[in-house]
């Protein structure tokens, strides 16, 4: 009879009291976490163009460089910054800012609208960081009919992507990880939550100075002074990981 007593009645209140105790060790660890910044680190960049330039989730702040001041229009999310593909670009964080320092790991994704695409040959570039020469880093764009991710002189020619609608949304993510001990970069790229290419690149972007060029949204630097390959359309939330983000997170971006 005791036996009986004990799982009808004390057993459930100490299972009870146990779980209780558990949820609170739980929640304890998360708020450790969150304060520690283990949990928020993931996101270092998020320009969102909710009229504004800001950078929403820390100091990469945009600055809008071309004929007039930004513009926005509707964006896949609220609004969307607008390029006009003649001059406009825009710039954010310092020389310095680099992804690739934390473990050689890193993420772009990015929202894009092109209404410049009808010609296979334009050459738009999206987002790039440059050496204070005008040379290569990263670059993401559509060149020559193609989807193109690129670190320094090592490309990777995304045909699989196909052509770029005009007037549509589309969703790019690039996520990367770096190996210092070979000088390779395994990368692995998605558009509107698909992978459509999977490689390794025999470079690495290396650590950014100081003086080295901004990252640029909407144009290639071809030197220290040359700008080309402008963007036509819009453009919305821009994020910038310190972490290769994995397929299942790239569905809920």
């Amino acid at each position: 009879e005791f036996l009986d007593i004990f799982e009808l009645l004390i057993l459930p209140f100490i299972n009870h009291i146990m779980a209780i105790k558990m949820k609170k060790v739980f929640c304890l660890l998360f708020c450790i976490l969150c304060s520690s910044g283990i949990l928020s680190a993931k996101l270092l960049t998020h320009l969102e163009f909710e009229e504004s330039l800001e950078d929403s989730v820390g100091d990469n702040n945009g600055t809008f460089k071309g004929s007039s001041s930004a513009t926005y229009q509707t964006g896949r999310n609220g609004k969307a910054l607008v390029f006009n593909g003649t001059s406009d670009y825009l710039e954010f964080g310092k020389g310095d800012f680099n992804p690739a320092q934390f473990g050689g790991r890193y993420s772009i994704s990015m929202w894009v609208l092109s209404t410049d695409q009808a010609s296979t040959s334009n050459n738009n570039c999206y987002i790039g960081k440059h050496t204070s020469s005008g040379n290569n880093a990263v670059l993401f764009g559509y060149y020559g009919g193609e989807l193109v991710f690129q670190i320094k002189n090592t490309v990777a020619h995304v045909s699989a992507a196909g052509n770029e609608p005009e007037n549509k949304w589309v969703h790019y993510v690039v996520s990367a990880i770096e190996d210092n001990n070979d000088g390779t970069t395994s990368v692995v790229i998605y558009k509107n939550g698909s992978q459509v290419w999977s490689g390794t690149l025999n470079d690495v972007a290396g650590d950014f100075e100081e003086d080295d060029k901004s990252w640029v949204l909407g144009m290639d630097w071809d030197s220290s002074t040359l700008k080309t390959d402008f963007f036509k359309g819009r453009m919305d939330n821009v994020r910038i990981y310190d972490w290769n983000i994995t397929a299942d997170e790239v569905k809920e971006l």
